[in-house]
């Protein structure tokens, strides 16, 4: 008596040999959701968003309402041209002014307002423009005299800085240093800002004018003198008749090393306690906490190889770059500590990189690694071996998102997956594409996942997690495409499962089959599904359609084999697969 059972329905495990797969494993499993044991196809994304512009790489999802953010539809979409971009919110509590920040490796640093984002003409919604982040400080002292007044032994020093209308303050002038006198008239005169830093680069309205108060110390600090409106003044010019006692009850200047971002910052990542983490070629750049506007220089880092990319781990920034991966500790820019992990794993793609609760995945050449507080694993070790990974996907190409607790990414525009002599190539569009046709969904938490390979009729051009409602969208076709794992009237994918090769004791014919399965409410009519029986690789022992859940079928007589595999393609979920000698043994399975 020979028989084979299929009770549960797994992953792909190509690091092992198809005659050496545990039984409930898969030898190719495409579009599956497997979680339950069963096989069951993933849904079709939905068409949520058709784009403005047909070749964006990068959206972002305003939500109609904060109360109600995970209210997909009426949302106001922001779409970029490179794939590698951020978009980070205020880290600013209850921020008036609801400012939205954008790093990519296509422009400087920018941001707007949500006024701004989601502006309205006659009803028509007409977006305006972003603006530059950070203030280039004055770079000319201001210009100061004086009359009247008592010497006294101490001097003094003016300088002043420029403020846009969200309050966001530069670093200062040069200083200009003069006599200090008591009873004195100061009279002051700044520069303003260039006109396309009034209005149309960055919005500055204000400048502020600071002075020194020198202690009985003899420490001389900046203090607060006078604000004024800028109001497109050629200069601006301040009276200054106040006593040192007066002024030193006034702030301290806070915006000495206020410089802006780097025009280069390639992108950013938002960190705990205000503090926002970008990157250069190799180098680390942080803001200053809570104030994005401003990146001090001395807060920067450097590490050995050039940075692909980062991730964040609690308290930690996983550096991911060409060479050894590094995390960056701290919750105060000032005091960062940098550690370089000690297993060479170089980063192959900007847009592999997750950051999750359970640590920072990145793929690498060897694997998907998962960056952990101070470790680093390679979670695929045991799943695909180096070349059978590299066969998964084009790793360069990889954009990834999280699917509940998977790890689900595309990136490839070959058509294949391990075997490739299973595959005729010129049935496939071979055309490098910028997007993907082949993708990856692998879980770490759940075993029996394993790897699943994914499929897309459309060039995918990124895979995109929604901050606002957790869900999972795609860009493709000129759309932007939701993955509804809620609703259960969605149309569904087409599942391919191959099961492992059975050997038998001895040949043997199969002559029974029964297959059982629920039809889903998006299962199409009339299309369930095909159940294929292959005796010793090559023979096809059956090929029927599914027809009725527990339908006895029998796979054709007077053949005999050594090795047994079954080919499934269906819409419905399969709970299980019988097949023996004859009807009678199938009957004690």
């Amino acid at each position: 008596m020979a028989t084979i059972r299929i009770g549960s329905f797994g992953g792909m495990l190509p690091a092992v040999d198809e005659n050496l797969l545990p039984d409930t494993a898969a030898h190719y499993a495409e579009n599956c959701f497997l979680y339950s044991g069963a096989l069951r196809p993933l849904p079709k994304p939905k068409d949520l968003h058709t784009l403005v512009d047909p070749s964006a790489g990068f959206v972002y999802r305003i939500p109609k309402s904060y109360t109600d953010a995970d209210y997909l539809y009426e949302s106001t979409w922001m779409e970029f041209a490179s794939p590698n971009t951020n978009v980070i919110r205020s880290q600013v509590f209850q921020d008036i002014h609801d400012r939205y920040y954008f790093f990519s490796d296509s422009f400087p640093p920018r941001y707007n307002t949500h006024a701004r984002i989601t502006n309205k003409v006659a009803g028509v919604p007409t977006p305006l423009p972003p603006f530059l982040l950070g203030i280039n400080p004055p770079s000319v002292p201001p210009g100061v005299t004086f009359s009247g007044g008592v010497d006294v032994v101490n001097a003094r020093a003016y300088v002043y800085t420029w403020v846009s209308a969200y309050g966001e303050e530069s670093a200062p002038s040069p200083p200009t240093n003069v006599k200090d006198k008591i009873d004195a008239t100061y009279t002051v005169t700044c520069a303003p800002p260039p006109l396309a830093d009034q209005g149309t680069d960055r919005n500055l309205t204000k400048i502020r004018l600071y002075r020194t108060v020198t202690s009985d110390s003899g420490v001389a600090t900046f203090f607060f003198v006078e604000e004024k409106p800028l109001a497109g003044a050629a200069s601006i010019v301040f009276t200054d008749t106040a006593t040192d006692a007066d002024i030193a009850l006034n702030e301290q200047i806070s915006s000495t090393f206020y410089t802006p971002p780097p025009a280069n910052l390639v992108g950013a990542v938002a960190m705990p306690n205000g503090m926002v983490t970008g990157w250069t070629q190799n180098d680390i750049w942080f803001c200053e906490p809570y104030r994005m506007h401003a990146w001090p220089a001395k807060y920067g880092q450097t590490v050995e190889y050039p940075i692909v990319g980062l991730g964040v781990l609690g308290q930690s920034c996983v550096v991911c770059t060409q060479g050894y991966p590094s995390v960056a500790t701290g919750t105060d820019p000032a005091f960062i500590s940098m550690a370089k992990l000690t297993v060479f794993e170089p980063c192959l793609s900007r847009g592999s990189i997750l950051s999750s609760p359970e640590g920072v995945y990145y793929a690498s050449p060897s694997g998907l690694q998962l960056v952990g507080p101070g470790v680093i694993d390679n979670i695929t070790r045991d799943a695909a071996t180096k070349d059978k990974w590299q066969k998964l996907t084009v790793l360069s190409r990889l954009r990834a998102a999280r699917l509940g607790t998977a790890y689900y990414a595309f990136g490839s525009t070959q058509i294949g997956v391990f075997d490739e002599e299973d595959f005729d190539p010129l049935d496939f569009e071979q055309e490098d594409l910028s997007g993907a046709y082949i993708g990856i969904l692998i879980d770490p938490a759940v075993a029996n996942v394993g790897i699943v390979q994914l499929t897309s009729p459309i060039a995918v051009v990124n895979v995109l997690t929604d901050p606002w409602s957790g869900e999972l969208f795609q860009i493709k076709g000129g759309k932007v495409w939701w993955l509804d794992m809620v609703d259960i009237e969605t149309s569904l994918e087409v599942v391919y499962w191959n099961s492992k090769v059975f050997q038998t004791n001895q040949v043997r014919n199969f002559g029974a089959l029964k297959l059982y399965f629920d039809v889903l409410p998006g299962t199409p009519p009339g299309a369930l599904g095909r159940v294929k029986v292959l005796a010793d690789g090559h023979h096809v022992a059956m090929d029927r359609p599914l027809v009725k859940s527990g339908q006895l079928m029998r796979p054709s007589s007077g053949w005999k084999a050594d090795f047994w595999q079954l080919l499934l393609t269906c819409q419905v979920k399969i709970k299980s697969v019988q097949m023996a000698n004859s009807v009678k043994e199938l009957n004690d399975v």
